[in-house]
């Protein structure tokens, strides 16, 4: 699937957890890939309504980063977003 209308969640730090603003509309398993350059992530959060997702894995530093998230009802949202250095 092709990612044609992205969502630019901003900046962060690369080292924290993100917490994406993203906030969870149906209950269940929401299925996100994170891809750069030539790597891909796929991971899992179980959240409620109402839930923020927070992506809490280490991240490289200074890249921009896409997001494909897969709601439980099979709805997929595209985002991107960068990582900085922390000091």
């Amino acid at each position: 699937m092709n990612c044609n209308n992205i969502i630019d969640l901003g900046c962060f730090g690369s080292c924290s957890n993100i917490a994406t603003s993203i906030i969870a509309t149906e209950t269940g398993t929401y299925t996100y890939l994170i891809s750069f350059l030539k790597s891909k992530m796929k991971n899992e959060a179980i959240l409620s309504i109402g839930d923020e997702l927070i992506i809490n894995q280490v991240l490289n530093e200074s890249h921009t980063y896409t997001m494909m998230l897969t709601s439980p009802s099979g709805n997929v949202t595209c985002y991107k977003f960068k990582t900085f250095i922390e000091r």
